[in-house]
């Protein structure tokens, strides 16, 4: 699974815990008399919310993720609950037990300092309340209940820290904002410069050779020699069938002239979910295997090639070395396989 899946993946499983929490307050509503909102309240509310997470929900379907996603909706969870605590008609009360998703999904989303600092939020929303209650409630009353929620938010900041790994993160960038391609050295930007002025002024047959050894030249800025691997541009032809309109290193005439349907495999993933991916040996692929000049390469690279929302192919390299790829790999190629 990409990084991209593995994020959508994580809003789809927060979209459903909304619906959760949301059945949870309906409960808590009707079992809490005293901190109850009126009925108008309660329901604009709900209305509210369900209104944002379908908002949420049809975003993740429609494929508009952008990374910067995970931060706007934890600002938007944590918004909601301050709203649910402040109702005109609410005082709190269990009402603060609902801050417990938003310190959920900062940890598991983010990193356990993410969850604490959400979970320091509530708790000094929950001082505050609690100093405003001072004059009008008994005192010990009130410590119990802050000395309550105060644990609870720490507690929940620490398991779902120590979880953490199993669930997948936000990309880093959406909690801290950097440069999209900061990983990269500085001088693969001018490689990357280098090809955008070449889509700009030549034709695309050499455009295509200029990605293939561009690429390749990238891969041995990165630290990573492979002048033997395999490299392909396939495209499609007039029956819908990819070919490697440009390539390096195929050792077979059939290579050179193979058609692939696309419908299966590595290349059939990698233009379906218009992500980049890593696989392992390509003779272990149901349409890569068919390819002599892949038999013996125990690594595979492939990358939609992209012109805004089309895909017209893909860009595949392969070589001998086991595990040869990773995501400083994707980025290089996606740099240069989506104009």
């Amino acid at each position: 699974m990409t990084e991209r899946q593995r994020q959508l993946s994580g809003e789809w499983t927060i979209f459903f815990l909304r619906w959760g929490v949301l059945a949870c307050l309906v409960l808590v509503a009707l079992l809490d008399s005293v901190h109850r909102p009126t009925g108008s309240e309660l329901i604009l509310f709900l209305v509210a919310i369900a209104i944002y997470n379908l908002a949420i929900a049809l975003m993740i379907y429609l494929r508009l993720y952008f990374r910067a996603l995970p931060v706007i909706t934890l600002f938007a969870d944590i918004v909601a609950v301050f709203a649910l605590i402040h109702l005109p008609s609410s005082a709190g009360g269990y009402y603060f037990v609902f801050a417990v998703f938003p310190i959920l999904v900062a940890a598991l989303r983010f990193s356990w300092l993410a969850g604490l600092l959400t979970a320091g939020v509530f708790a000094l929303e929950a001082i505050v309340h609690t100093a405003f209650a001072w004059g009008g409630g008994s005192h010990a009353a009130l410590l119990v209940e802050l000395t309550w929620f105060v644990v609870l938010y720490a507690l929940t900041a620490a398991v779902a820290g120590v979880v953490s790994e199993w669930v997948p993160r936000a990309p880093q960038s959406a909690w801290r904002r950097r440069d999209a391609v900061s990983v990269l050295p500085e001088n693969l930007r001018l490689i990357y410069d280098l090809a955008s002025s070449l889509s700009a002024t030549l034709n695309y047959e050499r455009v295509l050779d200029a990605i293939l050894d561009i690429s390749r030249f990238g891969f041995d800025e990165l630290g990573m020699r492979i002048g033997e691997s395999v490299g392909m541009v396939l495209l499609y032809d007039e029956d819908g069938r990819l070919w490697p309109a440009s390539h390096r290193n195929l050792v077979t005439r059939q290579d050179e002239t193979r058609r692939i349907r696309g419908s299966e495999g590595i290349v059939a993933s990698s233009i379906s979910s218009a992500d980049a991916l890593i696989g392992g040996a390509p003779a272990k692929d149901p349409e890569l295997r068919d390819f002599d000049s892949l038999r013996s390469c125990k690594s595979v690279i492939c990358v939609p090639l992209r012109a805004g929302f089309e895909t017209y192919g893909a860009v595949l390299f392969s070589t001998v070395r086991s595990k040869a790829y990773g995501p400083e790999h994707i980025e290089l190629l996606t740099l240069f396989c989506n104009q």
